[in-house]
């Protein structure tokens, strides 16, 4: 049985916890502008650009959401994402049985060594 060294276990440590605090920094660095973003719909537009950076909302602002949602026509464009969305559900459906369908047609019991997801 071997004998762990002392020096290389340090060595190993200290890599890992490199590794880890590099990754933390970058998962940072990537988490950010999306916490920026977030933060922002709750504050006024003079909050957003004040000097130096507002990280916490003070006071938090509904207003953006009130007058966002009065500015467009968002009943409409949420029918229409639903009805893109559940043609496109049927279609694949659709599809994937015709394909099926053609699979026992013709006896064959696999489709040329490719998957079909039903």
């Amino acid at each position: 049985m071997k004998k762990n060294n002392p020096n290389r276990t340090a060595v190993r440590v200290v890599k890992r916890v490199l590794v880890y605090v590099l990754l933390a920094l970058a998962a940072f660095v990537c988490l950010l502008p999306y916490y920026w973003m977030v933060t922002s719909a709750f504050k006024t537009e003079a909050n957003i650009f004040r000097l130096p950076i507002q990280w916490f909302p003070n006071p938090i602002n509904w207003m953006s959401f009130v007058k966002g949602w009065q500015a467009q026509n968002f009943p409409r464009y949420f029918l229409n994402s639903f009805f893109i969305s559940i043609s496109i559900t049927v279609g694949t459906l659709v599809l994937a049985s015709l394909a099926v369908l053609e699979i026992q047609i013709t006896g064959r019991n696999d489709a040329g060594g490719m998957g079909i997801p039903v």
